[in-house]
């Protein structure tokens, strides 16, 4: 009898082993917990929803103007054609968010990360983008007339035929980003870092870039007649095929720099010399 049951045991035992497990599903995420301010918000009986946790919102073509989102987490969310003219994000995180064609007319951004973000055809008229960071960022044919952008940082991104007219831009960088094809006239460029940018074809016509750091910059067909270049760094930088009609660069840097007329130069233009060899 004790024989037997030992034999059983055995049994038993040995079908544990062999019998296979079977992998468990891995467990479904719980959805975040949302606050009462974010339910609100999210269910549209609301647009204020000072730094809550929006994330990856679905906020598309919704009437935000006016919204106080400010420090709000939006990082992911869509946002493509909605109106947030007037709307306050300052400090909010909006990275790898999706704002194409939206009207963010006079916006409060100050402060904004803007990381992979994407602003294509975006009306930012009027908006206040003091100290953003957008890094990688795309801002393709977006339009930025009278745009504050002191102290941004607008590096590495895709600015390609954005509309500048009147921006304040002291203390702003640029730098390796693509502005081809922008308009620039007359615009205020003094002290800005547009080192390494691609400006191929964009019109400076009379644009101030007095003491601007073009080092390695490329003015391929650019237009910088009557452009105001003195003291302006162009280092490495091509002009070729540059229009410099009437242009001012007294003091300009020139160093291993491609002129207009195809030849490098390296030196110093005379005093008196206005335009470049073409």
């Amino acid at each position: 009898m004790f024989a037997r049951a030992l034999g059983l045991a055995a049994l038993l035992a040995a079908s544990v082993l062999t019998t296979p497990v079977l992998a468990q599903a891995p467990a479904t995420p719980a959805p975040p917990q949302r606050s009462p301010a974010e339910e609100a918000f999210l269910g549209g009986q609301s647009k204020d929803c000072p730094k809550c946790d929006l994330r990856d919102a679905n906020l598309a073509r919704r009437d935000l103007s006016g919204a106080n989102l400010a420090g709000a987490n939006l990082r992911g969310a869509q946002m493509a054609e909605a109106n947030l003219a007037g709307a306050n994000l300052e400090e909010a995180t909006l990275i790898e968010a999706d704002m194409s064609a939206a009207s963010m007319r006079q916006a409060k951004l100050r402060g904004a990360q803007l990381h992979l973000a994407t602003l294509y055809l975006t009306d930012l008229t009027l908006a206040d983008m003091t100290e953003v960071y957008m890094e990688n960022g795309m801002m393709r044919r977006a339009r930025m007339q009278r745009v504050n952008l002191t102290g941004a940082f607008l590096i590495d991104s895709d600015l390609q035929e954005i509309r500048l007219g009147g921006a304040i831009l002291t203390g702003a960088n640029l730098g390796g980003s693509k502005l081809n094809n922008a308009n620039l006239v007359d615009q205020d460029l003094r002290g800005v870092n547009l080192e390494v940018t691609d400006l191929i074809n964009a019109d400076l016509t009379g644009a101030n870039l007095e003491g601007a750091n073009l080092r390695q910059a490329d003015l391929y067909g650019a237009n910088l007649s009557e452009a105001k270049l003195k003291g302006a760094d162009f280092t490495e930088a091509r002009l070729q095929a540059a229009n410099v009609l009437g242009a001012n660069l007294h003091d300009a840097i020139f160093k291993d720099t491609m002129m207009p007329d195809g030849e490098t130069f390296t030196g110093k233009l005379a005093p008196m010399q206005q335009t470049l060899p073409r």
